[in-house]
């Protein structure tokens, strides 16, 4: 325990260091003095006490042993020496900050429960300062935070920095945040003191939310702070850089979200426009298209793009199975016609071998090639018909 009553006044072990951390020996001597004559009482159950002034341990009051069996206070709730220590760096902090002011460890309100430490700021504000070790229960929380607000007492609540770890790893634990930060009144912030190095982490969450203001992504942002280098004012406000860095970090945040998702809506549309596409191309009934195309020793025949969505016709499937040969065939049929045997006929055609008919087959062949791909016209006498059409220009180049 921090506290006992020796002559008559409130005494409390933390200050035999002063505000720059040195120890005041007469302090102790005194007091060790009046526990050897005891002198310190315990203010919970009136035993006496021992004072502890070690350097391994926090400075405290103990009950002397075999003195007495009544029940007490500080029997019933023993404290780690991290939840020691954490007083301790608040009680100074708030000691050497507000000099004028009343700071208390362990002071009881009036619904009889206590207070870690009590400040009493000369302005008539009251500032609780908790620290947690571990998750409280929640309506153990909710009922010691409305007697301090019916005292008119505002509460800081700190949790051990071991809470914000995940065991054996070192990164953040972000599991409690959304119970600490609902019940935390510094703002949404939540907040851990690492005891050991005097560092406050400020932690809190940023939301970006839908047009519906139904939470879409989320992240917490933390901010690690030396306890000498911020300032916490009366009303429990903490002054630092962590507002700035925060709304820093937001802005980002809400950017790169608002990015994502313009992403997501322009691959969406995409995906629409595709599937329209598909769907458009499923049900479109390919028509006869013919062209008339002019024939050259230096010019051949393009290519048609293939229409994969067009169920091939029976021809089709001949002219893919039999290849040139079909082309051959078709040719002979061609030769029937009155251009064409006006063509063989000429005497720069006599010869089977002649340059113009292997032109004039070379020709067929390309078209033929063609029309597999994506017939125009699609049975053989519209072929012929076209080949004949060749012969035509072949007569009009000789």
């Amino acid at each position: 325990m921090e506290n006992c009553i020796f002559e008559g006044e409130r005494i409390c072990s933390l200050d035999i260091d002063n505000e720059y951390g040195n120890r005041d020996n007469s302090l102790i001597l005194k007091w060790k003095y009046a526990q050897n004559n005891n002198q310190l009482i315990c203010e919970d159950c009136g035993s006496f006490l021992d004072f502890k002034a070690g350097t391994e341990r926090t400075p405290h009051f103990a009950h002397k042993k075999g003195i007495t069996d009544r029940v007490c206070y500080y029997d019933t709730h023993k404290e780690t020496e991290e939840h020691r220590n954490a007083k301790k760096l608040f009680y100074d902090y708030f000691k050497l900050k507000y000099p004028d002011s009343l700071v208390e460890a362990n002071k009881k309100i009036l619904c009889g429960k206590r207070i870690d430490i009590l400040i009493s700021f000369k302005t008539g504000e009251k500032l609780a300062v908790e620290f947690l070790r571990s998750l409280v229960n929640i309506s153990d929380w909710e009922e010691k935070h409305q007697n301090m607000t019916q005292d008119g007492i505002l509460d800081l609540w700190f949790f051990s920095i071991n809470l914000f770890q995940k065991e054996g790893k070192g990164s953040k634990n972000l599991d409690l945040l959304p119970w600490v930060t609902e019940r935390e009144t510094s703002g949404k912030t939540a907040l851990f003191l690492n005891v050991a190095e005097k560092l406050i982490t400020m932690a809190r969450e940023i939301e970006y939310k839908d047009e519906a203001g139904k939470v879409k992504h989320q992240e917490i942002f933390y901010g690690e702070y030396s306890l000498n280098f911020i300032e916490i004012l009366p009303n429990g406000f903490i002054l630092s850089e962590f507002e700035k860095q925060y709304q820093d970090a937001k802005a980002q945040f809400l950017a790169t979200c608002k990015l994502i998702e313009d992403k997501e809506k322009a691959r969406y549309e995409r995906l629409r426009e595709h599937q329209e596409k598909s769907e458009s191309k499923e049900n479109y009934k390919p028509q006869t298209n013919f062209r008339r195309n002019n024939f050259s020793d230096e010019h051949s025949f393009p290519s048609v793009e293939i229409n994969e969505y067009r169920k091939p016709s029976k021809w089709e499937v001949e002219m893919n199975n039999e290849g040139i040969s079909k082309a051959s065939e078709i040719l002979e049929m061609c030769k029937q016609t009155q251009h064409m045997q006006k063509l063989i006929g000429m005497q720069t055609h006599q010869n089977p071998k002649d340059e113009g008919l292997v032109k004039l087959m070379i020709a067929a062949e390309t078209m033929l090639k063609n029309w597999m791909a994506n017939p125009i016209p699609a049975n053989k006498d519209r072929a012929i018909m076209r080949i004949d059409r060749l012969a035509i220009q072949m007569l009009g180049t000789n």
